[in-house]
């Protein structure tokens, strides 16, 4: 059979190479999917932090306003 001789032939250089790169690219894959998991809990762990910084930054800005009143009247006294 030689037409599969041939092939195997011409092909047998390039199987060395092809089973580096499998490896190579089966780990890569197993890098970005953990980096892709651990993206996703940094943004839900953003997410989380950013709601309750408003939840904070809104009560400050209340409370704030109930003085600006008292503070312009005495800045006007001065």
């Amino acid at each position: 059979n030689t037409v599969t001789e041939n092939m195997n032939k011409q092909i047998k250089d390039y199987v060395g190479d092809q089973q580096e790169l499998s490896a190579r690219k089966a780990e890569l894959e197993t890098i970005v999917e953990r980096i892709r998991r651990e993206l996703q809990e940094k943004e839900e762990e953003l997410a989380e932090v950013t709601k309750n910084y408003n939840k904070i930054n809104t009560k400050i800005n209340s409370i704030t306003s109930k003085f600006d009143d008292q503070l312009s009247k005495i800045q006007k006294k001065r």
